[in-house]
C-alpha cells in the first residue's frame, strides 16, 4: 500500500512515575525496486521505492556538539562508512 510521507519519530507512552519520551529518527533507509528489459528499452526503470525511518546509535564525542562536529559513526570520509545494518538500529 502507499502512504504519503513518513513519521519523523515517535512518543513513548508515559507510565506511573515516568514521563513520556520523544524520539526522532536520524536516518532514512531506501529500498528501490527497478525493472530491466534490454529487449524493450535501454537502461532500467524505477518501478517503486520505500522509505523506512530508522535511528542509528552513534558514537558521540565527549564535550559539546557543534554544527561541524564529525561523528565517527557517520563520517563520509571514513573508510568504514555507515553500513545500513539493522543490527546498528536503536531498538524501539
Amino acid at each position: 500500500y502507499t502512504v504519503r510521507g513518513y513519521p519523523v519519530g515517535f512518543k513513548t507512552p508515559g507510565t506511573s512515575g515516568v514521563e513520556a519520551e520523544i524520539y526522532l529518527y536520524n536516518h532514512l533507509r531506501f529500498t528501490i525496486s527497478y525493472h530491466q528489459d534490454p529487449e524493450q528499452y535501454d537502461g532500467i526503470r524505477i518501478v517503486g521505492f520505500d522509505v523506512h525511518p530508522v535511528s542509528i546509535k552513534h558514537d558521540i564525542p565527549e564535550g559539546e556538539l557543534h554544527a561541524d562536529t564529525v561523528l565517527s559513526t557517520c563520517d563520509p570520509n571514513d573508510e568504514k562508512r555507515v553500513i545500513n545494518d539493522p543490527a546498528s538500529y536503536l531498538s524501539l
